[in-house]
């Protein structure tokens, strides 16, 4: 009898276990659309939207212009996604294939590899990963963290450019 208490004690261990570990990789591997507090996904041509929490997510053949993201909401961008002529107060986020373009960032902006922005106005932050892209930003007393590759930018007015390791500026003007 012992034996079987035994088992049957293991059992249950592993079977609370094998739980615990799913929902734990559920959550690990699942996009973060799944976990936190996001609106719709959009997938078609939006105007003049705020969103001032949780995320907005721009996915292919969602293009979003004149909108407005501020603290704490997120906006991020995947493949094949658009996002112009908006306005962050708060983060936006592009991935491989997501463009942004003209945006004016005053929170932070983040060129993740294979993402790119065009004509971003930074007061804020912007960051770009290794192999993101930036053309022609205009720092103007903000902060760019470059590790990609940044072409024809503009910087003024106390505007800072860090080129990390293997990143590349390219016909960068200092005002």
């Amino acid at each position: 009898m012992k034996f079987r208490a035994q088992n049957l004690r293991y059992g249950f261990r592993c079977f609370f276990k094998s739980i615990f570990l799913s929902r734990l990789l559920f959550v690990l591997l699942m996009p973060s659309s799944v976990v936190l507090a996001y609106t719709t996904p959009v997938t078609s041509v939006i105007s003049g939207e705020t969103v001032d929490s949780g995320t907005q997510y721009v996915i292919d053949g969602g293009v979003v212009s004149n909108s407005l993201v501020t603290t704490p909401a997120t906006q991020e961008v995947a493949s094949g996604g658009v996002v112009r002529s908006s306005h962050i107060d708060g983060k936006q986020i592009v991935y491989s294939g997501g463009l942004l373009q003209a945006n004016d960032v005053v929170g932070s902006q983040y060129v993740n590899s294979g993402g790119r922005a065009d004509q971003s106005n930074i007061t804020g932050w912007q960051y770009i990963s290794a192999g993101g892209v930036v053309t022609s930003a205009y720092i103007n007393t903000g902060y760019q963290y470059n590790a990609g590759l940044a072409s024809n930018t503009n910087i003024v007015g106390g505007g800072v450019q860090l080129v990390q390791s293997g990143g590349q500026a390219v016909q960068t003007i200092v005002n």
